[in-house]
């Protein structure tokens, strides 16, 4: 810019940077641009100038608008790129919110990872290892108070989150760019030091579930599972669609390696085919590919239906409980169902069904259905037969499950409640202990009416999955 000796005349002179116009209108359409230094006094016109000639050029059009941003925003940029701000991102909450479950998820894209192996590797460190970094960061803050507090750009309190009734957590580490073969296995490779106990995706992959899921729940469910297979050592699947079908053949797919030593390495093949041959066929809406799906009885996909529509705070424990079920337990507990309905009409009374078992593993719970036309149980009469069950069996824990029906047989209400030991009061458990006993003595009479013996290394039939000579031979004899 010319420099004015006579300060007096530049100040009077209102034409004096007429030539200013020009010598942008010249920089910007050089090629390549020339680049200017600009003093703009207040009331100049020269920013009127740059904006005028800046035209479609997108470099010019970030130019104008750092410019135009306040000081103050410059200012918490400049924090926020020198990683001194509370928070490595700025980005909003987005998508369904469930009680008690919450999903902590960062991104990051690579810098070009071609040049030669150590770049390569390099490049995979930064990429995967800086969003599960900020994956721990964000779990060890929101982990470090009964409240934790998130804040806007402005540090202002955006909101407060009671920890306290949160059950569940999960991180996920996403790749913007498209290493999915990386990615689904980022856990396992040795040169990569995750903290954060992350499942690691690419974006497309989200995308693929995005597509291929219709319930949250069965999703959070799947997520359940995915982080489960982060921990597991023994698998060693290539690409994220390995997971997703090994869930839709499995459910808890982490099952399949149990009897696998601890030592091994798995590789699973064939389960992601008939997902390809359905994305590969979207792009035609005419092929119409059927797109593979869960194999879930008609009653667990109404009551996982129900749950959605619900405001019962524990619905995703309650809907995983349910997609916990192998296809055996799930055929198990729709033919008690089935039988209730069919079967209570006729004796007009409500009547229980349950399973039992000891192991990590192992279903127990105690099942009720409720019809219109039979007198229903009470609230308190099903707890107490639950939890004297729970006593009799010692179980550690006992879910009740509750359905209901109208007059056409549809489901309208499912309720779902978990017991543990802490739920007998001091009061009442003698009178509970009694319930059971009273139950067990019942089933081994009817038991021994048909069979007239049973020994001590045969299933009690008291129903609580243990051998007789361990349950009711001893319980009964005390």
């Amino acid at each position: 810019m010319e420099q004015f000796s006579n300060t007096e005349t530049s100040l009077l002179d209102n034409h004096v940077d007429d030539h200013v116009d020009v010598e942008i209108q010249e920089c910007l359409s050089s090629d390549p641009p020339k680049s200017f230094f600009m003093f703009a006094g207040a009331g100049s016109g020269k920013t009127r100038s740059l904006i005028t000639y800046a035209g479609d050029d997108p470099k010019v059009i970030a130019l104008k608008t750092a410019l135009n941003v306040p000081f103050d925003e410059m200012e918490r940029y400049a924090t926020y790129v020198s990683d001194h701000s509370r928070f490595a991102t700025h980005q909003g909450v987005k998508g369904l919110e469930y009680p008690r479950v919450m999903v902590i998820l960062d991104d990051s894209e690579a810098r070009g990872f071609l040049t030669d192996f150590e770049n390569h590797i390099v490049s995979y460190q930064n990429l995967i290892e800086k969003a599960d970094k900020q994956c721990k960061n964000t779990y060890d803050y929101l982990l470090s108070s009964d409240e934790a507090i998130i804040y806007n750009q402005d540090a202002s309190i955006k909101t407060k989150i009671n920890m306290r009734e949160i059950k569940d957590v999960f991180t996920i580490s996403v790749t913007i760019d498209n290493i999915n073969d990386y990615a689904a296995r980022a856990e396992k490779l040795k040169f990569l030091e995750l903290k954060s106990k992350a499942i690691c995706i690419s974006l497309d992959d989200l995308m693929v579930y995005r597509e291929f899921f219709d319930s949250p729940l069965v999703f959070l469910h799947f997520l359940q599972q995915r982080r489960q297979a982060t921990q597991e050592s023994k698998l060693a699947l290539s690409d994220e669609l390995d997971h997703l079908g090994m869930y839709i053949k499995h459910n808890m797919y982490c099952i399949q390696l149990q009897d696998y030593p601890d030592d091994a390495h798995i590789r699973f093949y064939g389960y992601r085919e008939e997902l390809d041959n359905y994305f590969c066929k979207l792009y035609h809406p005419q092929l119409c590919p059927p797109k593979p799906s869960l194999k879930i009885p008609d009653l667990f996909l109404k009551t996982i239906n129900y749950l959605e529509k619900s405001d019962f705070e524990e619905k995703i424990q309650a809907s995983n409980y349910l997609l916990d079920f192998s296809a055996d337990a799930r055929k198990q507990l729709c033919q008690s169902v089935e039988y209730a309905l069919q079967r209570q009409p006729q004796v007009k009374h409500m009547i229980s069904f349950g399973t039992a078992g000891s192991g990590k593993l192992d279903l127990r719970y105690t099942g009720f259905v409720e019809q219109p036309e039979v007198p229903a149980f009470t609230e308190e009469y099903k707890r107490q037969y639950t939890l004297s069950t729970l006593l009799w069996n010692d179980d550690p824990d006992r879910i009740m499950l509750d359905f209901v029906f109208d007059s056409n047989g549809h489901l309208v209400s499912f309720k779902y409640t978990q017991y543990t030991i802490a739920d007998i009061k001091p009061t009442e458990r003698e009178s509970l202990w009694n319930m059971g006993k009273e139950r067990a003595n019942l089933r081994l009479n009817i038991y021994l009416k048909q069979h007239q013996q049973i020994n001590p290394s045969d299933i009690c039939p008291c129903g609580s999955g243990k051998k007789y000579g361990a349950c009711c031979k001893k319980h009964l004899n005390k």
